[in-house]
């Protein structure tokens, strides 16, 4: 004999359910034009709140002037969402990390040119090197004359007696000589102290060997002669460490116990 038991069922199922609304619409579209004026009427019998406009009585839209329709145009056609600042509306609602720039914070940024990286010139890169350098003050002074004597190709403009003249007057030694003027009596030259005479001399060497060699050269032959001077001095220093080295291996076997075979 079966028992009995409650028991529950789960079943899934889809059922097109019409609201009245739509109940209605659909209701009304099905009717024809006579079938439909029937409805209206007798919907204005059983309603009181309704009323039927008679056909003399102008709509809203009959009864405006031409120029109250015109002007009603240009309201419709302007948009009143362009009222509104959108961007500063949403703007507390956006991350922290970013903010959209407004339109008077970008007039008021500087120019992207202005975050380009400044080209480096040849003085600025022999004024880095001499910087770099710890030179006497009476040296590094005639090195920055000599650097501003370059002209573009890296050849130097000044003859050593015009160098001579500007660094006198930069230390306001007496020459003899008004300013710009140069010596035009081969007989008796200007005599300069010799300090300026070694300082000048010794700045001279000292920026023909930075880089590039051979810089400050008066032309190509000058040029080169540095560039050969520098090289010979590189390859005297190889030879030197080589030889040390292989001094240094000769001393290392010498003093090296011997180790006789049992």
């Amino acid at each position: 004999m079966a028992l009995l038991q409650p028991r529950l069922n789960l079943k899934v199922a889809q059922k097109q359910v019409l609201t009245p609304g739509l109940v209605q619409m659909v209701s009304l579209l099905a009717l024809n034009k006579q079938e439909l004026k029937e409805m209206i009427d007798a919907e204005i019998l059983e309603n009181p709140v309704l009323e039927e406009l008679e056909e003399s009585v102008p709509l809203i839209d009959d009864a405006r002037t031409p120029e109250e329709a015109a002007n009603l145009g240009e309201e419709k056609k302007e948009d009143p969402f362009d009222e509104i600042d959108f961007g500063s509306y949403f703007q507390d609602y956006l991350d922290p990390g970013y903010r959209t720039p407004q339109s008077s914070e970008i007039n008021e940024k500087p120019s992207f040119e202005n975050f380009l990286s400044k080209p480096t010139t040849l003085t600025d890169h022999m004024m880095w090197q001499l910087g770099s350098l710890h030179l006497k003050p009476g040296v590094c002074e005639a090195a920055e004359l000599v650097i501003g004597n370059l002209n573009e190709d890296g050849y130097l403009t000044a003859s050593d007696e015009e160098l001579l003249a500007a660094l006198a007057k930069e230390r306001k030694i007496q020459t003899g000589l008004e300013e710009g003027e140069q010596s035009s009596d081969e007989e008796h030259p200007v005599e300069y102290p010799a300090t300026l005479k070694r300082d000048m001399a010794e700045a001279l060497q000292i920026v023909r060997k930075l880089d590039p060699v051979g810089i400050a050269a008066r032309d190509l032959r000058e040029c080169l002669l540095v560039q050969l001077d520098a090289r010979s001095h590189e390859a005297e220093a190889l030879a030197s460490t080589i030889q040390l080295a292989a001094a240094a291996e000769v001393m290392e076997e010498e003093d090296a116990p011997t180790i006789e075979a049992p």
